[in-house]
């Protein structure tokens, strides 16, 4: 994928530089040149690079992500925040404990979730075949 990515920049990039034409420089004035060619290279980046703007992007949520999925990787977040801050103090060994087992019920929460997820995806495949196929070989 990432280089399907670097693909399509290099082609946007070389494809925004193949229709320019750069002055030529006057003995006297080469830096017109070097300006112009800056300008035209600078121009061509930003337009062949996406525009994220360096803030952090939120994913699309996970087709199994559930509001209890969400609620236990709440407290299993805290738990290790709480965990990391207590090394090295007496109650280390209850907090890494409470920190496993948030873990724990957070890993079964999200396992049954995508059982449950794939035995409806199976069902429906087996109740609309047909839809199913077409809906799968357009979404390609």
């Amino acid at each position: 994928m990432i280089n399907f990515l670097i693909y399509k920049t290099l082609e946007a990039f070389s494809e925004r530089l193949s229709g320019v034409r750069i002055p030529h420089a006057t003995p006297e004035h080469p830096e017109d040149m070097a300006a112009a060619l800056i300008n035209v290279i600078t121009e061509a980046c930003s337009m062949s690079m996406s525009s994220g703007g360096g803030r952090h992007r939120r994913h699309e949520p996970v087709y199994w992500l559930m509001d209890e999925i969400a609620a236990l990787r709440r407290q299993c977040l805290r738990a290790r925040r709480l965990a990391q801050r207590v090394r090295g103090r007496t109650v280390e060994d209850a907090r890494i404990a409470d920190f496993a087992i948030a873990k724990g019920r957070l890993r079964a929460a999200i396992k049954e979730s995508k059982r449950r997820c794939w035995s409806a995806l199976c069902d429906e495949a087996d109740r609309n075949v047909v839809f199913f196929f077409f809906s799968w070989t357009w979404a390609e």
